[in-house]
């Protein structure tokens, strides 16, 4: 993830609460904000771009989720986050590429 400067950065942590918080694709649908944060700042990179789509919960409401990929060395994974203010200011900041689903 790239700052405007062309450098990585490391200050994820900065606008949200400072915890850990571990994710497991095999027992969780979906992640928060804080467990990106704990990947980004244990040296996991997004890859771009992130897709996003809707989903419903409960047949009541929709909530965009972000499917980022992320890799470490050789190792990637994608992790759907739910969206929050805090994980749009993120993407903002870092001008992360968003495309819908299936686009």
């Amino acid at each position: 993830m790239l700052s405007n400067s062309g450098e990585m950065s490391k200050d994820h942590h900065v606008e949200y609460i400072d915890i850990t918080q571990h994710w497991c694709d095999k027992s969780e649908k979906f992640a928060g904000a804080d467990a990106l944060v704990t990947y980004l700042t244990t040296g996991w990179e997004i890859e771009e771009p992130i897709e996003y789509g809707e989903r419903d919960f409960a047949g009541m409401r929709a909530v965009r989720v972000y499917y980022v990929k992320l890799c470490k060395d050789d190792e990637t994974k994608t992790m759907p986050v739910l969206h929050n203010p805090y994980v749009n200011r993120l993407l903002r900041r870092e001008k992360i590429e968003l495309v819908p689903m299936n686009a």
